[in-house]
């Protein structure tokens, strides 16, 4: 074991413990984050961690899945896309849901669906 002086000892177990505490602070995030919680996804939150309520919970899933049409399968999905491209011409894209692990449909960005790509 190496010997060091008391101050730099000191300063050591200082530093450790803030290591921990920033440890236990992301956790704490990673754990109350709505999108962590509802969706399995990791957000990044400037604030201060605090304990996310049932009704946000919710809110998140009901934005990012209850309120739109699931489809069990990615052919199926793909079925409604090619049907919005021939009555409506919209282009559609497809993307896995990790709340009900059904699949959704969005619409691709303008420039993106004329063949540009953005900026």
């Amino acid at each position: 074991m190496i010997s060091l002086p008391d101050d730099l000892r000191a300063l050591l177990e200082e530093k450790l413990a803030e290591a921990d505490q920033l440890a236990a602070d992301v956790r704490t995030i990673l754990r109350t984050s709505p999108a962590v919680v509802a969706a399995g996804r990791i957000a990044v939150t400037p604030s201060a961690p605090t304990e996310t309520t049932d009704e946000e919970i919710e809110d998140f899933r009901r934005r990012s899945c209850v309120s739109k049409k699931s489809y069990s399968t990615p052919e199926r999905a793909g079925s409604a896309a090619q049907t919005a491209l021939a009555l409506r011409n919209e282009k559609l894209r497809i993307y896995p849901c990790t709340i009900c692990r059904g699949y959704h449909l969005t619409k691709v960005p303008l420039d993106v669906a004329a063949g540009r790509l953005p900026r």
